[in-house]
């Protein structure tokens, strides 16, 4: 099973992927583990900065499909239906899905905009290369559409008021 958890910046993708990925028993993926390398070592949104993100997610979704077939990934991403980049990336996806097999679900996480602003200032997202103001983010954010397609498996959860570990409960429940 692939478990493809996405939703916008500072909702909480990685710390409910951590607490996902040990109750299923599984393996996580989060998106700054492609990004960040892609991120140190070239120019941000440059061409060699995409091809950088492209190489290193082909590696890590060739490790995956090393990975016995009942092992759960999960994979965490901040990708919309607006952005071609995005969709190319969810095209990578769904290949990894393709050619793996199994079950994928899908998690759309949602977070109350003044709950999602105090995510985004939190200690814990600092050194990590994630974004920690807000005003660095696209203005009309909490407008756009997460991508959510290629199965009818599609959770909607809104994780304002939920701490990390009970989201991956109800994740969990869900999916198994």
């Amino acid at each position: 099973m692939i478990l493809h958890l996405n939703g916008l910046p500072g909702v909480g993708k990685l710390t409910i992927g951590r607490h996902l990925a040990e109750r299923l028993g599984g393996r996580l993926l989060d998106n700054h583990s492609i990004y960040n390398i892609a991120f140190a070592l070239t120019d941000v949104g440059s061409a060699l900065c995409r091809q950088t993100v492209a190489e290193t997610r082909a590696v890590a979704f060739a490790r995956i499909l090393d990975l016995p077939p009942d092992m759960p990934v999960v994979l965490t991403d901040s990708l919309f239906e607006d952005s071609p980049r995005a969709q190319e990336a969810w095209d990578a996806v769904l290949d990894l899905v393709s050619q793996r097999g199994g079950a994928y679900r899908i998690v759309a996480l949602d977070c109350a905009r003044a709950e999602n602003e105090r995510r985004l200032a939190g200690r814990e997202r600092m050194g990590k290369r994630k974004p920690l103001d807000g005003t660095l983010l696209r203005p009309d954010r909490y407008e756009r559409v997460l991508i959510a397609r290629g199965t009818d498996q599609v959770l909607r959860l809104d994780v304002t008021d939920l701490t990390a570990a009970e989201a991956a409960d109800v994740i969990a429940e869900w999916a198994t």
